[in-house]
């Protein structure tokens, strides 16, 4: 049993990828894609290292591996550097830096890592940092304690902040994670109060940005307890009440001891045409905002392959294709299944794989073992 477990660990350890080469080189074409793969980065993995499309850099979760010594670094401050160091290599192989990046997303295995990890991550990003959003997760791959996945301007002169909490890149607006406090710096106890609060805290970031809630495409939302799920579709669609509604990811993960909700938008300039696209996925432009996806089956294999069934036909009535795919996040109920959901998951990209960032978070389903979203330049 030990053995076996052993070989299953290091087979997640070899996929998850978490660590680029050391030297960069040039990105590689790939019909609207541009790949960017670090010199001497494996090509046998079924996602890449960095992906360009259009305007916008998407990159893989970095953990926090050092590629020179084959180990995660001793220290915590050490392993945050280390996992910034290795987004920077992979933005390097397409002659950029860390100056690029506007939006990134944190998982935490112990979210009181934070305020440590917060002195690395503000001697780094000291001038015009990006907007951030910091959640708590059971896993990673490859044991790491941290894992970043980040989003860049491929251009550094295309970046504005609009408004507080917001960056801007062409026609896509991120904002930074979001939650329920108040100037005060109170927060409701309850989960109906703070959810509100957090969407009205957005709808005034949006409006600091000419914005308004019509105008999202893509959120992410972070809850502490499925419980509140119905509380939350209530009170969201309160403030989602004309246009497409965004695409959407909803993950339970640890917020912190007191809250319970976290909401992550991405908006698009009012010029941009938007249309829904099967259920609650978002065609903005060119870009598909497909959200998570799941299907029922007794094992992870099952689950996956309905799953990625579910994306291909989301795909198809928006007239794409899997080859399509610049970015996904694969949602893990148990690290364990990584292997097994690999080897089901490379059967859809051959070729050219998307970036991609994997985590262990609790299901909303409690029969659910894995759930997909991603996102499709054309």
């Amino acid at each position: 049993m030990r053995k076996s477990f052993l070989c299953v660990l290091l087979f997640a350890i070899a996929a998850a990828g978490t660590a680029p080469a050391q030297a960069p080189s040039s990105a590689e074409k790939s019909g609207q894609k541009q790949i960017l793969r670090p010199e001497g980065a494996a090509t046998n993995l079924p996602f890449s290292p960095g992906v360009i499309a259009d305007d916008l850099v998407y990159i893989a979760g970095q953990g926090t591996r050092n590629p020179k010594t084959g180990q995660h670094p001793a220290t915590w401050e050490e392993q945050v550097q280390q996992s910034i160091e290795n987004i920077r290599v992979v933005l390097k192989a397409g002659g950029m830096d860390l100056a690029n990046i506007i939006s990134c997303h944190a998982y935490f295995a112990d979210l009181n890592d934070r305020p440590r990890m917060n002195k690395v991550y503000g001697s780094l990003f000291n001038v015009n940092p990006p907007v951030r959003t910091a959640v708590e997760v059971g896993a990673m791959p490859d044991e790491a304690r941290l894992e970043m996945t980040c989003i860049a301007a491929r251009e550094l002169e295309a970046r504005k902040v609009p408004g507080r909490g917001t960056v801007q890149v062409g026609n896509w607006i991120f904002t930074s994670g979001t939650t329920g406090g108040v100037q005060s710096g109170k927060m409701a106890e309850d989960f109906e109060g703070q959810a509100k609060q957090t969407l009205e805290n957005l709808s005034a970031t949006l409006s600091g940005a000419k914005l308004a809630f019509k105008d999202v495409v893509w959120a992410n939302v972070y809850l502490d307890n499925p419980a509140n799920l119905p509380a939350l579709e209530e009170i969201w669609n309160g403030y989602f009440k004309s246009g497409p509604k965004p695409g959407r990811a909803i993950q339970i993960v640890g917020l912190g001891p007191t809250t319970h909700v976290e909401v992550t938008l991405l908006a698009a300039d009012p010029s941009v045409p938007r249309k829904a696209v099967r259920k609650s996925s978002v065609l903005a432009g060119n870009t598909l905002f497909v959200s998570e996806q799941s299907a029922p089956g007794a094992t992870i294999e099952d689950q996956v392959t309905g799953t990625m069934k579910r994306l291909q036909q989301t795909l198809s009535a928006a007239k794409m294709k899997m080859s399509d795919v610049v970015t996904v996040n694969v949602y893990l109920k148990d690290l364990a299944d990584f292997p097994r959901m690999n080897a089901i998951y490379r059967r859809h990209f051959a070729e050219n794989p998307p970036a991609r960032t994997t985590v262990q978070v609790k299901q909303a389903s409690p029969g659910t073992l894995v759930t997909i979203s991603c996102v499709a330049v054309k």
